[in-house]
């Protein structure tokens, strides 16, 4: 059931972002949507991320710190699943960062039409000297779309660059996860390519949904970038 002002719970998977940590968790808890769940799990960094994460929960009552020895991204992030107690999930990487807009947008574009099941923005790439948005070639509807239709924008890359098939664009109903729909969870037996295998699982759960071309995600550019290289 949707629910107007219903807590989202964000999934952080981390290992050693330090130097960039901070900017993604600033650009999280000072979200225009507030009613927020923040679930962290250091993933056995051996640099300051841990410490950044406990002091960020100690200052903020939304977030919930779990640390465990390095197991990957995939166990990192089905360990926050199994703690989220939220009406939506959003995943993120703790190397990139949010509009401070981007949640309340998302949530909002559901809430308007209750058939609509996952949303989804527009990203930038974000590279060190300036950011680019990402652009569609061609114009993609941003009214409600079966996933059937809308599968063919996210499949032909090359005319709809800005339909990206990563799950930090969008927003997903908790009913997927906790079992009332669905309990899905990322093979931990993948080195890469888990989240598109999830978010196809999902658009298989999913009636319809709905995007717009608005780019409020920081997609971070950078050879050698920690979470982008996060299972070993």
């Amino acid at each position: 059931m949707k629910t107007p002002n219903g807590k989202i719970s964000v999934v952080l998977a981390i290992y050693n972002v330090a130097p960039y940590l901070r900017q993604c968790l600033n650009s999280i808890v000072n979200q225009t949507y507030r009613n927020l769940e923040i679930i962290c799990v250091d993933d056995g960094s051996t640099d300051e991320s841990g410490a950044i994460c406990d002091e960020y929960a100690a200052r903020d009552d939304r977030m919930v710190v779990i640390h465990q020895k390095n197991q990957g991204v995939s166990s990192a992030r089905n360990r926050a699943l199994s703690q989220i107690t939220g009406q939506y999930v959003y995943f993120t990487d703790s190397d990139d960062w949010l509009e401070l807009d981007m949640l309340e947008t998302l949530h909002a574009m559901m809430d308007e039409d209750h058939s609509v099941q996952i949303t989804q923005c527009g990203y930038f790439f974000d590279y060190p000297d300036h950011c680019q948005p990402v652009e569609n070639h061609l114009s993609v509807p941003e009214t409600p779309l079966s996933m059937r239709d809308f599968l063919y924008y996210i499949y032909r890359r090359d005319e709809y660059r800005g339909v990206a098939s990563y799950l930090w664009c969008k927003l997903f109903p908790s009913c997927f996860f906790d079992g009332r729909i669905a309990m899905l969870r990322f093979a931990s037996n993948l080195c890469m390519g888990e989240d598109v295998i999830l978010a196809a699982q999902c658009y298989l759960l999913a009636d319809k949904t709905r995007y717009t071309s608005r780019p409020l995600y920081h997609y971070r550019q950078q050879e050698g970038s920690a979470m982008h290289n996060m299972d070993r």
